[in-house]
């Protein structure tokens, strides 16, 4: 992280007409151009103030939110730090009217139809979805507020070229910019879980998709009694004539506000509330409904307003069940008592595309990708001067650099609570020689905010603590500096001034990223990881030894292994095992560790969880038949919640039983994804390049075991599964007709390259079992000897007849020969991948008695290799990640096509109503169309019940 500076110099670059080009592979209309100008530029006119989206008008499937349907007025950039103070504190002591009008709007009593004005009887979340809900975790954190920032982003050169460009250059496949960012989520996540409010100053999550839905939306219906306020200051949309509605608060559920997106695609959302800030306000109580699940979160609306508060995030599924509720019932009665009030201003459904134009168009990246300043700018209330403008006529990276610590302290009421019921956490990575942690603080002792020495050293002794005892596997070694902190420079980021002495503030330089030892480890997940989980100790340790609240350092404890889910002893019953979960070594040990166990029926959202107590075994009972269950768990502590398991399932169903072995590891340090910027990294006209990514979910999806279990059900085959490491003591294979190995993007397992594992397989084979495969480092092994490889290759050759012969990063695969698997073209990735490289998967050859069955497109190398006898399949290997195709409907029919080849009998033979030609041309009238993009089909469509393939000699 070079200067930091406020004050830094902009650059004097002559106007030339150039566009950058961000990434290669964009497939959004709001990506960047790659051939006329016209297609990012249709507006030139710098637009200052923020712009409303009213997805009233967006349509089901479309996902371009970067369009401007109504704008707002410009404001002036020169208002004076010392409005802003003024205007604050207005804010902070605003209270709603007792005078304004109440509207009754429908009632809460289940059968109540006095009033059908809005649309169909009321249910309440209660009646609609039984059962407790789901809650935030409570841990060390609770009460209070993580103000955390990422440093840098794409950031328009709006005093010289008007081009896009990154504030730091691409440096041994690194770019600042987005590894901050990177570091802040893993961040964010470990101090959610651990009971904090969470305002981030750059969006949580990678998610392009937005619905934001303000109170005046057809999306927002209310219940009970509201008024609307008569406030100046909301997020609304231009010239809505209703700011926001309130309720008073209540200690029954009297009045709920609902706001319910129209969800475009099947994914994880990171959810924001917009609430203004006031003297009455309360503890409000957000309900997350998505999938089934009911998820609360508390938000102290005293301590915190005036912008997007993080929710958590969740998988919503496509179309309208989801929603997010707010309640005027509060857990503290004496807050009803006192007349106070919940606020139902704006709820936020994911991040965005980029859609402030400067005067040369939108950039076209994702929201979470540009610098803060514009995330704050579409943030901030019409009525707001506009806090990222901290130096007039300056360049906006000049700008940006004040921003958030200016916005987290237009956000925060520091009347409520104390100086320790918040901290600003900043992450950056550092430059200009040198190695190892640094925490900084201000140059300037008189623009130091108060703690702040204190601050920056924990940081820093925190990691070094991190890096050096908790036994991590480090690809280098972590150097451990002379010196833990810095203040050479007057950063603007944490000035005293800029968060009016609110609360303290550091800078966490995590490493050295021009250092090629520190980059290597900074591409490391493991590490980033490590790195989070040392800045929360270091925050809790702040407000416990430096603030003196009475805190114990409790970690959410580390992630449970999910060992096993199998069918029980007994009828309708399924056995859940896993392994005790580990604690964070450095925070203090507690006995207590209890566990939840979440289950599903598609292994996409699950329900809100299941307290099992300290059991690390659990039996389920009364289960049907007919649906695969899936399941993961969680661990529960003094610290808050662990993350979530992998998943794991089983179905009670069918004769035939399989085997599904989840080879799959939580953080694969291997599976880092890959972005590519065509140009403006660093600079405005500098060269572009290809740097590393770091975000879990897209890394790993968890849906390995879902993805074959699915094409199980389709076909109402039971089975169970085992995590790898259970495969040793697994005690016979011959009650499984079928075993099915999914590795994900890990290489083979250790305990899978065995000498007697190996020797087990072929006897399962030659006993006539069937042996399926799915991965994209199936060429590697965890076990880094030659003779660990060597068995494997020498068991890939000759039991498998597959030898792997490359890597490539071809999405597209069909079908090889003439009557193999009959499928329409396959698309590998997703729509979250659009932003990374294509992920390299393996090009396979068969060996003299394989045969290839499907192939890359375009490509003479073999996606899929199988082997035959008496004309049904007995060995495939997929040289892909089978989860990884971009449609779950395509993983579910092609898993179900190559288990019906090799000759699993289906109960229920799926109907069979569209025939497939060779090049996914389609026949028949109920014919999908067919792409590039691979084909969306009728849920059934594709699945076929011919078992019998042609067998090569």
């Amino acid at each position: 992280m070079f200067s930091k500076n406020n004050l830094s110099a902009s650059f004097s670059l002559a106007f030339i007409t150039i566009f950058a080009l961000p990434c290669n592979g964009q497939k959004t209309t709001a990506s960047l151009i790659t051939q006329a100008p016209a297609a990012i530029t249709t507006s030139t006119a710098a637009t200052s103030a923020p712009l409303r989206v009213n997805y009233d008008l967006v349509g089901e499937t479309d996902d371009t939110t970067s369009k401007t349907l109504e704008d707002v007025a410009a404001l002036s950039p020169d208002q004076s730090r010392e409005l802003r103070l003024l205007g604050a504190a207005i804010s902070d002591s605003f209270r709603e009217s007792d005078a304004d009008k109440r509207v009754f709007y429908r009632g809460l009593v289940s059968g109540d139809e006095t009033d059908d004005t809005q649309g169909d009887k009321f249910v309440s979340t209660a009646e609609a979805y039984p059962g407790t809900s789901g809650r935030q975790p409570v841990g060390p954190l609770t009460g209070r507020v993580v103000f955390c920032s990422a440093g840098h982003g794409w950031t328009n050169d709006n005093t010289s070229t008007s081009l896009w460009y990154t504030q730091r250059p691409e440096t041994n496949g690194l770019v600042e910019d987005f590894g901050n960012l990177d570091q802040m989520n893993l961040y964010a996540d470990i101090c959610f879980r651990a009971g904090a409010t969470i305002v981030p100053l750059r969006p949580i999550g990678f998610q392009h998709i937005e619905r934001v839905i303000d109170n005046v939306s057809g999306h927002a219906a209310f219940h009970g009694e509201w008024a609307d306020s008569q406030s100046t200051s909301s997020f609304g949309f231009a010239g809505a004539t209703v700011p926001y509605r309130y309720a008073r608060a209540s200690a029954d559920d009297t009045a709920v506000a609902r706001f319910r997106p129209v969800i475009p695609e099947t994914d994880i959302y990171p959810v924001y509330t917009w609430v203004r800030a006031g003297a009455d306000r309360v503890v409000q109580t957000y309900r997350i409904v998505y999938g089934g699940s009911v998820h609360e979160v508390d938000v102290d609306h005293r301590q915190v307003a005036n912008g997007w508060v993080y929710l958590g995030s969740y998988m919503f599924k496509q179309g309208t069940s989801g929603y997010v509720e707010v309640t005027n019932q509060v857990r503290d009665a004496k807050l009803a008592a006192e007349g106070r009030v919940v606020v139902a201003d704006a709820i936020r459904f994911g991040n965005g595309m980029g859609d402030v134009n400067r005067g040369g168009g939108i950039s076209g990246f994702p929201r979470e990708e540009e610098a803060s300043r514009y995330w704050i700018e579409r943030s901030l209330s019409p009525e707001i001067a506009p806090i990222y403008e901290g130096i007039i006529d300056r360049n906006d990276q000049s700008n940006n650099v004040g921003a958030a610590p200016r916005f987290a302290a237009h956000m925060n009421n520091e009347n409520s609570g104390s100086f320790f019921d918040r901290i600003y956490m900043s992450f950056h990575t550092n430059a200009s020689g040198g190695r190892g942690v640094v925490g900084l603080y201000n140059s300037h002792a008189a623009l130091r905010p108060d703690k702040q020495i204190e601050l920056a050293k924990l940081t820093a002794n925190e990691l070094n603590a991190e890096m050096t005892q908790s036994g991590l596997r480090l690809k280098k070694l972590w150097h451990v500096g002379n010196r833990l902190t810095a203040a050479h420079i007057n950063f603007g980021e944490i000035r005293r001034d800029f968060l009016n002495n609110e609360m303290s503030a550091t800078i966490l330089e995590v490493a050295f990223h021009d250092d090629m030892e520190d980059a290597i480890l900074l591409r490391q997940l493991s590490v980033r990881n490590a790195v989070a989980e040392s800045a929360y100790r270091a925050t809790v340790r702040y407000f416990g030894e430096v603030g003196g609240a009475n805190l114990d350092v409790y970690s959410p404890p580390l992630t449970p292994r999910f060992m096993a889910a199998r069918q029980g002893s007994t009828t309708g019953t399924i056995k859940l095992e896993w392994s005790p979960a580990a604690q964070d070594p450095l925070s203090s040990p507690t006995d207590v560790i209890s566990y939840r166990v979440f289950q599903s029926t598609d292994g996409v959202v699950f329900d809100n969880g299941r307290d099992v107590g300290g059991l690390t075994s659990f039996v389920l009972s009364d289960i049907p038949s007919a649906t695969p269950r899936y399941f993961r768990i969680t661990a529960i502590s003094l610290g808050g919640e662990s993350r979530p398991s992998a998943v794991l399932g089983t179905s009670l169903s069918g004769l035939n039983r399989a085997l599904v072995i989840q080879g799959v590891a939580m953080v694969a340090d291997d599976a880092a994804l890959t972005q590519t910027a065509a140009a403006s990294l660093g600079a405005p006209l500098r060269d572009g390049g290809q740097f590393v990514r770091l975000v879990p979910r897209i890394m790993n999806n968890g849906e390995q075991v879902r993805a074959i279990g699915s094409g199980l059900g389709r076909l109402r085959l039971g089975f169970d599964s085992v995590d790898i490491s259970r495969i040793n003591s697994t005690d016979s294979f011959s009650t499984y007709t079928a075993l099915c190995f999914m590795t994900g993007r890990n290489a083979v397992a250790e305990e899978l390259a065995t000498t007697a594992m190996l020797q087990r397989l072929n006897d399962y084979v030659t006993s006539g079992g069937h042996l399926m495969f799915s991965g994209a480092c199936l060429a590697q092994c965890d076990d880094t000897s030659t003779d660990a490889l060597s068995r494997w290759s020498e068991f890939s050759e000759s039991v498998l007849q597959t030898s792997y012969a490359a890597q490539t990063t071809l999405t597209e695969l069909i079908k090889s020969g003439d009557r193999d698997l009959t499928t329409v073209t396959l698309t590998l990735g997703d729509r979250s991948l659009q932003y990374f490289e294509p992920r390299p998967t393996e090009v396979l050859l068969a060996a003299e008695a394989g045969r290839p069955v499907l192939a890359y497109q375009g490509f003479a190398g073999a996606a899929a290799v199988g082997t035959l006898k008496d004309r049904l399949l007995r060995t495939v290997v997929l040289g892909f990640p089978l989860e990884e195709l971009d449609d779950r409907n395509e993983q579910g029919v092609l898993a179900a096509q190559i288990l019906m080849a090799m000759g699993l009998k289906a109960e229920t033979i799926p109907k069979k109503n569209v025939v497939v030609e060779d090049k996914g041309k389609l026949k028949g009238k109920d014919a999908a169309t067919s792409s590039s993009a691979g084909s969306k089909t009728a849920e059934s469509a594709e699945t076929t019940s011919d078992t019998t393939m042609r067998e090569t000699r």
